[in-house]
């Protein structure tokens, strides 16, 4: 989820693992989340340990060309915390696409109090660990941001995590193609256990 699926059923467009930066102080994202970047952010993820959550997506069938048209299917979702306080690991798992499976990690951090989340998947580019978004949480929101390549143009990406709940979550997913001035939102989980 990272970076989170970055894919469409029949292409997807990878960027060899890139290290993480933090964001720019006048990024919006980063304005928005002034003041919360300096708290010990090590524990904002734990709310999704444990599982199966049970994910309904609603992703848009095609992205950056205006579309309107959602495809909605299921997911199971399982999180667990890697040893030593670094973060957690992804398994998501889907009858959406044939034998899928995808992964991530959500690294914490500590000298810059924001998380990395990396996405991989057995589809798009098995073995390859997509750009990560990098940010952090303000109480119950957690929003992030990276750069990629979306059909061999440059994106930015944008995550936003929204805790409801002990079982309940929403994450949703947005491209920008213009480095921020406009966004697409094109796809929605909503979780539940």
């Amino acid at each position: 989820m990272t970076i989170r699926p970055l894919f469409l059923a029949a292409a997807v467009f990878v960027v060899p693992l890139a290290l993480p930066t933090p964001l720019r102080a006048s990024s919006p994202l980063v304005k928005e989340m002034a003041g919360s970047v300096a708290h010990d952010g090590s524990k904002d993820l734990d709310f999704l340990h444990g599982g199966p959550w049970h994910v309904h997506n609603r992703q848009l069938a095609k992205r950056l060309v205006g579309s309107k048209e959602w495809v909605e299917f299921d997911a199971t979702d399982e999180f667990a915390a890697l040893p030593g306080n670094i973060g957690n690991e992804e398994h998501y798992r889907t009858d959406h696409w044939k034998d899928f499976v995808g992964i991530s990690f959500q690294l914490y951090n500590a000298q810059t109090h924001q998380w990395n989340e990396y996405w991989a998947d057995n589809h798009g580019a098995p073995g390859v660990l997509q750009p990560p978004v990098t940010g952090g949480f303000t109480g119950d929101i957690g929003l992030f941001e990276g750069s990629d390549t979306y059909e061999g143009k440059p994106i930015t990406v944008r995550t936003r995590w929204k805790r409801l709940g002990a079982n309940h979550v929403t994450w949703e997913q947005a491209f920008s193609p213009d480095g921020g001035k406009s966004w697409e939102t094109n796809w929605f989980m909503d979780f539940t256990r």
